[in-house]
């Protein structure tokens, strides 16, 4: 089973948690906030077992095996780069990074380190993109105007 711990407390932590939760493939072991308080409020409150103290020590622990990261967007790259530089797969809130530089150094760093890291976008699971996909890929596309 996937060991996943989180960084940071943010408004989708809750969400994140339940679908980790509901897919019977992860589960939540760890939890890092700016403030420990947060940080163990969260913990306690989405069940999760073992709060950090810093985000340092959530990417070095060798029980956790991904970082799901759902900073504000500046914090994106400096802390996925931290959590693959320390080992760790990422999964990372949308958007992804702030330019193509920092979104092409983190892949690269993946790639060398053979890690996982993707952005953590919902609506490329979505049935309707499956539907978008066939078209494309059969090159036909319903031609309809759009409302």
């Amino acid at each position: 089973m996937l060991k996943i711990g989180i960084m940071g407390a943010a408004k989708i932590v809750p969400r994140f948690v339940a679908g980790v939760k509901e897919s019977g493939q992860a589960e939540v072991i760890g939890i890092a906030a700016r403030n420990k308080e947060k940080a163990q409020k969260a913990a306690l409150e989405l069940g999760i077992p073992e709060v950090y103290d810093d985000y340092t020590s959530l990417v070095n622990a060798a029980k956790i095996d991904l970082i799901y990261i759902p900073l504000i967007n500046k914090q994106h790259y400096p802390q996925a780069k931290m959590a693959l530089g320390a080992g760790k797969n990422v999964l990372l809130e949308k958007p992804f990074t702030l330019t193509l530089e920092e979104s092409q150094e983190l892949f690269k760093i993946a790639n060398e380190k053979n890690l996982f890291l993707m952005e953590a976008q919902k609506s490329v699971f979505l049935p309707v993109m499956s539907q978008i996909k066939k078209w494309l890929d059969t090159n036909d596309v319903p031609n309809q105007k759009m409302a």
